[in-house]
């Protein structure tokens, strides 16, 4: 059977869609309304819902449930909040016995510890002292306790999760409700007595 599928809620959040769908049978048009976003599909069987997300002009199909799109947002948030607490403790060992930072950085993103805060964050918004990546510490913080609160609800323990959000909260007491996210380094940088980066 044709389907269109019709968008009905969008939700855009730092760069992430969620949409919630409905599957309607509808016969074919030539156009939908104005504003309105349609796939043809064949579906298997008809569904109520069903939970997707949209990132980089692309889609994925996440499962059944509506809000799917939300909980992988948060995940990638917790993620992302971990590696730069985690990048910002490896760089402060580093550079405490003498490694260059930027060279250090060159090493660990021709490995296995590459993420964006080895990639992106740090080299363009750390070393260079601007701590303007464009994200708020406090909003970050938000995502995390969100992610945290879910996964308490679904029963999932995260231990390493908890120790990120305490970070978050830390850096937010020290470095203001209006921090960037990249401000948690220095909260790192102030415990370990060292500068990652500079002059």
């Amino acid at each position: 059977m044709n389907m269109f599928l019709s968008c009905t809620r969008i939700c855009a959040v730092f760069g992430v869609v969620s949409l919630a769908l409905c599957a309607q049978s509808l016969p074919a048009r030539a156009a939908e309304p104005s504003g309105t976003w349609s796939v043809r599909s064949h579906l298997p069987a008809p569904r109520g819902e069903s939970g997707m997300a949209a990132q980089n002009g692309k889609l994925y199909v996440l499962g059944e449930q509506p809000g799917l799109g939300q909980t992988v947002k948060l995940a990638n948030n917790l993620m992302s909040a971990a590696s730069l607490a985690i990048a910002a403790e490896a760089l402060a060992m580093g550079v405490k016995a003498g490694v260059d930072p930027a060279a250090m950085l060159d090493v660990l993103n021709a490995s296995s510890g590459a993420n964006s805060a080895t990639l992106t964050k740090i080299p363009k918004h750390v070393l260079n002292r601007r701590f303007d990546f464009g994200f708020a510490n406090a909003l970050s913080f938000k995502d995390v306790r969100l992610c945290l609160d879910e996964a308490e609800a679904l029963g999932v323990p995260m231990v390493v999760g908890a120790a990120v959000r305490q970070m978050l909260s830390i850096t937010q007491q020290l470095q203001g409700e209006a921090a960037d996210c990249t401000e948690l380094v220095k909260v790192v940088e102030n415990w370990a007595g060292c500068q990652i980066g500079g002059p």
